[in-house]
């Protein structure tokens, strides 16, 4: 008996998912995948198939019953899917321990817009502000005035 393979799987619902039991076919005698009651058994020796699967969206190809595959996954998809691998040096398990999760909402054009015109309006009024305060002190100030002058307001002796 070789070791087991363990493997938790999560996608989305709606997505299709393929798992692959990796075998030798030179030593393989039969393959079976298992979830809960439903079972699909091949014997190459025999070339006799088996199975009581029910799903439209799952199909295991004849030609190549190493890959299971899933189409358009629901959450009655979800559960613990077993790929046993019967040869001449024995038994072989591979685990998929599959979820299916509900796809991300995906962001509207109209809130993405309004996701970047929240920032652009802050840098606009950061640079519109500035700007606006230095055209009025600049406008403020007579062509003869010296700008350091204009800071101190020296008060003459006749002022107190």
């Amino acid at each position: 008996i070789y070791p087991g393979d363990h493997r938790d799987v999560l996608v989305s619902r709606g997505d299709s998912i393929m798992f692959t039991c990796n075998i030798s076919n030179a030593n393989t005698t039969q393959i079976s995948w298992t979830k809960g009651r439903s079972v699909f058994a091949h014997s190459i020796l025999r070339n006799q198939t088996f199975s009581n699967f029910t799903s439209h969206r799952l199909r295991i190809e004849l030609n190549l019953p190493s890959k299971l595959n899933i189409f358009n996954a629901q959450h009655d998809d979800a559960g613990l899917y077993v790929c046993n691998v019967t040869g001449k040096r024995g038994l072989r398990t591979t685990e998929w321990n599959l979820t299916v999760s509900e796809k991300p909402q995906e962001i509207s054009p109209s809130l993405y817009f309004l996701y970047i015109l929240t920032p652009v309006i802050g840098f606009l009024l950061c640079g519109f502000t500035p700007a606006v305060c230095l055209c009025r002190k600049l406008r403020t100030r007579t062509p003869n005035q010296n700008p350091v002058q204009d800071q101190f307001h020296l008060k003459s002796k006749g002022e107190v």
